[in-house]
């Protein structure tokens, strides 16, 4: 046998021995329930059904949202955004559709951001303004630490919602306070937008999807954005749900065309054989990275 052999079969050993220890120590973790959602008989004034992901305080408060729930609305309830202590303690901070008309918003699907003040931000699918088919086609938020809440935007503020409907996703800073996001309908197109939304609320489109030709730009946003150090926003139009915004860093380890590693490993789903990738420029002109 030679040395090159003896020493791949030994490197080999080793990898399935460290496989073998980690893996074991992954199954001798156990769960802990922070808390359970509606376990109260009747309406489920806790809120039910949290679709995203929870945000730390530095204190270690726990804060998220849910689809369902809440007092504010008939039925399975329209969402609340909560607080969890590290004790398990739940405080309803808001609870939506609790105005005329759900004019501050129902049914978030999206997590919630900090600002510096601790002020949280988030997106409710609908709610809002009535002008999308009387349900409302969504807001932007803020919730105090007290919880007080304020809508920011509603969208289909404009002329067959260009201005975009049904936000979906989460919301990023950038260090200037605004704020940016998409919609997955709405738009020059209906077929979703991206967003900045300014501190005092002015709302610009960055870009409107479905542009091209067969909606080769991509159609229907239902994810969030990231920001690079350049500021660009980033998207892997795939199938949706599948849909990923990823960072862009601007010294990143290039591999050919493809933006990032990550995605140029193929971890992702894309649409098309090829696959292929784009960056959207602040001044919303597409600029793609095909494989």
């Amino acid at each position: 046998m030679s040395l090159e052999s003896s020493l791949t079969k030994r490197i080999a050993a080793l990898v399935l021995l460290v496989f073998g220890v980690l893996l074991g120590a992954a199954w001798a973790q156990t769960e802990t329930v922070l808390f359970t959602f509606c376990e109260q008989q009747g309406i489920c004034a806790q809120g039910a059904g949290p679709f995203a992901g929870v945000v730390f305080d530095q204190k270690g408060n726990l804060y998220g949202t849910t689809f369902h729930g809440g007092t504010g609305c008939s039925g399975y309830g329209c969402g609340v955004v909560f607080k969890l202590t590290p004790k398990g303690k739940e405080i309803v901070l808001h609870t939506f559709c609790t105005q005329n008309n759900c004019a501050d918003g129902e049914h978030p699907e999206a997590g919630l951001i900090f600002d510096q003040k601790g002020n949280l931000y988030g997106t409710t699918a609908l709610g809002g303004s009535l002008a999308c088919y009387g349900s409302g086609c969504g807001v932007v938020f803020k919730v105090t630490p007290e919880g007080k809440e304020t809508v920011l935007y509603s969208f289909c503020a404009q002329t067959n919602c260009s201005d975009g409907a049904t936000p979906v996703a989460g919301l990023i800073f950038h260090q200037k306070g605004n704020l940016y996001g998409t919609t997955e309908n709405g738009g020059s197109y209906k077929s979703g937008v991206v967003f900045k939304l300014t501190p005092k609320g002015k709302e610009t489109v960055l870009y409107s999807f479905c542009a091209q030709s067969g909606c080769t730009d991509g159609a229907g946003p239902v994810a969030g954005l990231i920001l690079d150090q350049g500021e660009p926003l980033w998207d892997d139009p795939g199938r949706r749900r599948i849909r990923r915004w990823r960072r862009i860093q601007a010294q990143s380890q290039r591999q050919g065309d493809c933006p990032l590693q990550l995605l140029c490993a193929g971890q992702l789903r894309r649409r098309g054989a090829a696959g292929s990738w784009f960056g959207l420029r602040q001044e919303g002109k597409p600029v793609w990275h095909d494989r």
